[in-house]
């Protein structure tokens, strides 16, 4: 146990692309020894934009916290340089249906934080739910509307193709409704475990299709669940990021 241990601490300094440099401190909530690596990833969390329990039923609190709370840690971990901790929620996600293991350990928390982060501001609470939100609400018009109306019909067509899409990647991975700076229009595409879309598509809609994002509520049916997370996709957003590409500013 020991060996291995060391061998995928090991493996994981190895592949870091940032200096490894040493300084000394504490991190809120978890034991770092002093001095400690400092692994300089850009891996911070932004607060959740909703309460925990805001997309029940369709996303239950106890998978909100799987994503968000983990992923907190992990940025905790990477500021204070604690590689056993990165190492240790790396592989707890992974177990859980989240990770590849064989990715670069370096790459997994950058990776994981960013797409994680688009994942849930593209939510909000559901429109149906006791909230009140706004999470469902397909735009009447706009260049959100319009284009969805050229490229699929409608809405609903959108959604439909985004369901099979996502039903039919093998393993784990995200799908995607993007805008194709070569075709200039919407598509919708899927990528395999934490990869990105082509730098020329930019994402307008990103939903998980990671076990950890479902298995809690809907077991192994990842079909329900695309089903079920469209009552509460935040379409305002979707429509900022178009908008944003479409005007030449970040879409970030």
């Amino acid at each position: 146990m020991l060996r291995k241990v060391l061998i995928t601490l090991g493996t994981l300094a190895s592949a870091l692309a940032a200096p490894l440099t040493l300084r000394s401190g504490t991190c809120a909530g978890l034991a770092c020894g002093e001095p400690f690596l400092n692994l300089s990833l850009p891996a911070s969390l932004p607060p959740l934009p909703y309460a925990y329990n805001a997309l029940d039923p369709f996303i239950i609190e106890d998978i909100t916290r799987l994503h968000h709370d983990a992923v907190a840690n992990m940025s905790t971990a990477i500021q204070c340089g604690n590689i056993e901790e990165v190492v240790r929620i790396t592989e707890s996600l992974a177990f859980n249906g989240g990770g590849k293991r064989g990715a670069s350990p370096s790459q997994y928390p950058r990776k994981l934080t960013s797409l994680l982060s688009l994942f849930w501001r593209s939510l909000a609470p559901a429109a149906s739910s006791s909230s009140n939100g706004t999470g469902g609400l397909f735009p009447t018009s706009g260049a959100l509307h319009d284009h969805v109306s050229t490229s699929f019909g409608s809405v609903e067509q959108l959604s439909a193709v985004m369901v099979t899409a996502g039903s039919g990647i093998r393993g784990s991975g995200w799908v995607w409704a993007v805008w194709d700076r070569q075709s200039h229009s919407l598509e919708v595409i899927t990528t395999a475990n934490q990869n990105l879309p082509f730098a020329w598509q930019v994402p307008i809609l990103g939903i998980d299709c990671f076990e950890h994002a479902y298995l809690l509520q809907y077991k192994t049916n990842r079909l329900e669940y695309l089903k079920s997370v469209f009552a509460v996709v935040n379409w305002q957003e979707a429509e900022a990021r178009l908008v944003a590409e479409l005007e030449g500013r970040p879409w970030w």
